[in-house]
């Protein structure tokens, strides 16, 4: 059987060649149509229907105008928009993510427009210069519609105002909790930093500033400093008088920094006190450095869930005889300066730092102060000050300044280190706590 054609008047439609139109075309009443947009424009315009001024809007309502407008890309982390500048245009998010700070861009306090959102529409409404920073939060497509446009050709239908209304309800509700989030931080803050002050200033009065040691004025001249890297650092020092007459001097590094560290060395201070007073009351003699290193370092030990651990050297003096015991947890070696401008580092007897294991031993060293004779003792934070360039201070500079502090006194000779340290730094930012004792054996009567 012979099969019969379709013959349908829509198979027929198809067969049937459609001459492409050519523009432009001109229709009854003298209409003219320039081109055809049917498929190029449209298609490059399909993110109309995500963009949330737009919802409800007819295509048509607005193609003409969003074809003409240019489409702009942001790289992440680029501005579009920042304070006191004005600005002309609505931005529309077609791909991406911005953000907006109300204070700075570096602050953590922000709200984010996502794609199909805009952002610039308050300063063409109010006519005033922009009032927030606008970063591009990742790449980001923005199409950039004029003021112009805006105002004669899309705010004209009552559904961009409506869609317009609940964006800037919705925006003036984050900006809102934003303001209160950042407020609440600032407040915080400002309790943060009254506390630091004032930890700042128990710590201060932890650390003896009166250098006149009681009835050894004429024989020990003594001067020491601490320059925090923070509001609250970790270095420490301490000197106090013995039962039995010796002067104990110290000079201590916390291996962390800020608060805890400084609690840290609250506590190794007082340790090292009672534990020093101690085995002088039972032994009814000096005691050795190392045998008070031994005890700190137990004590420290204990109730240490953090770790932390410390480094320090502690010598005591016998300002009759000029005798200097000493010993060392894992701290910077002190020096010896003869009014000659010759130096002596005392560089044994160095052991572990104290906290880090429970039980350690150290030993004590023993070296002869004639008169005139000064012990400086410092921190790393001395030695390892960075210049702008990251160069560092380090022991040469500083072994070149103790020889040339010709005769000074204790308090010349730190001021002359740190002088030198600060004139080295420049407008580096210290980054490291710096902290300098000097003991001076003056000549007997």
């Amino acid at each position: 059987m012979q099969t019969r054609p379709n013959l349908s008047p829509r198979a027929t439609e198809r067969r049937i060649a459609v001459a492409p139109a050519s523009f432009p075309l001109l229709l009854p009443g003298a209409m003219s149509i320039e081109g055809d947009r049917r498929c190029g424009d449209r298609r490059r315009l399909g993110f109309i229907s995500h963009l949330d001024l737009f919802q409800g809007v007819s295509y048509s309502a607005v193609e003409d105008v969003l074809a003409d407008c240019p489409v702009r890309r942001f790289a992440a982390d680029e501005l579009l928009l920042e304070p006191g500048v004005p600005n002309s245009n609505v931005f529309l998010v077609v791909e991406g993510r911005l953000r907006v700070h109300l204070d700075s861009v570096e602050s953590g306090n922000a709200i984010f427009i996502e794609a199909g959102g805009c952002i610039g529409e308050m300063s063409i409404i109010d006519g005033k210069p922009v009032s927030a920073f606008v970063v591009a939060e990742k790449d980001s497509r923005i199409l950039v519609l004029d003021q112009e446009q805006f105002w004669s050709r899309i705010v004209t239908d009552v559904r961009v105002v409506r869609n317009l209304l609940q964006l800037l309800t919705e925006r003036m509700r984050r900006n809102n909790e934003a303001v209160l989030k950042g407020l609440k931080e600032r407040l915080i803050l400002e309790h943060i930093q009254k506390e630091l002050r004032f930890a700042h200033e128990i710590q201060e009065g932890m650390l003896p500033r009166n250098f006149g040691l009681p009835g050894l004025a004429h024989r020990v001249d003594l001067h020491a400093s601490m320059q925090a890297a923070r509001e609250i650092g970790g270095d420490l020092y301490d000197f106090f008088v013995m039962p039995q007459g010796g002067v104990c001097v110290l000079v201590g590094d916390v291996s962390d920094k800020g608060m805890p560290a400084a609690l840290f060395m609250a506590r190794t201070v007082v340790i090292v006190q009672m534990v020093a007073r101690l085995i002088a009351a039972a032994g009814g003699g000096a005691p050795e450095p190392a045998a008070i290193l031994s005890e700190v370092n137990r004590a420290l030990w204990e109730n240490n869930p953090s770790r932390m651990f410390v480094t320090m050297f502690l010598a005591i003096l016998d300002p009759r005889t000029g005798a200097l015991s000493y010993s060392n947890a894992g701290h910077n070696s002190p020096y010896v300066r003869s009014p000659d401008g010759t130096l002596t580092a005392l560089d044994g007897m160095r052991g572990a730092p104290l906290g880090i294991k429970p039980a350690l031993s150290y030993r004590s060293g023993v070296t002869q102060l004639r008169d005139g004779d000064m012990l400086f003792a410092y921190t790393d934070g001395v030695t390892e000050a960075a210049d702008p360039g990251d160069g560092m201070f380090g022991e040469a500079r500083l072994e070149r300044v103790l020889r040339e502090a010709n005769d000074h006194d204790a308090a010349a000779l730190t001021g002359a280190v740190l002088g030198a340290v600060r004139r080295f730094a420049g407008d580096a930012i210290q980054s490291d706590d710096i902290t300098m004792l000097a003991l001076r054996l003056l000549p007997g009567a």
